[in-house]
């Protein structure tokens, strides 16, 4: 065999083993939820709630991720005013919530407009081990 068909065999078993990777992520990586940083840069409390009903409004805090300083809020019953326009619903349980307070209330904090698609409204986001790093991982300046 020639250098040039020695090459050729590999640059095919080369692709053939990355169109093969790309196959197993497609049928591994199912619906993967992904934190929008900007929702959580422009929120003043993101914590972790419970929602049992997103009609009512109320969640109970399980913890306070952020700022480190509100931890009297642990374990409180809170009022949202806008939990049920907010995506990412799927029945109740544990939710990431970015919030940004209004008086005694808080709502769901909604992105910030970006070019070409006028904003993003709220959402909420499972708390799953995955979408709890990735709250660890977004950095926030000290209020």
């Amino acid at each position: 065999m020639t250098a040039a068909k020695i090459k050729l065999a590999l640059a095919a078993v080369a692709f053939a083993a990355w169109i093969g990777f790309l196959g197993y992520l497609a049928f591994t990586t199912r619906h993967p939820i992904v934190l929008s940083r900007p929702q959580f840069l422009v929120s003043n409390f993101d914590v972790v709630a419970e929602v049992d009903n997103r009609e009512g409004g109320a969640a109970t805090v399980r913890q306070v991720h952020w700022p480190e300083g509100q931890r009297n809020l642990d374990g409180r019953v809170i009022h949202i005013d806008n939990l049920t326009e907010c995506q990412g619903w799927e029945g109740p349980g544990e939710y990431v919530l970015a919030l940004v307070a209004q008086g005694k209330d808080y709502r769901v904090a909604a992105g910030p407009p970006s070019p070409g698609s006028g904003g993003q409204g709220p959402r909420i986001y499972r708390a799953v081990p995955d979408t709890l790093r990735q709250l660890r991982d977004i950095p926030k300046a000290a209020p």
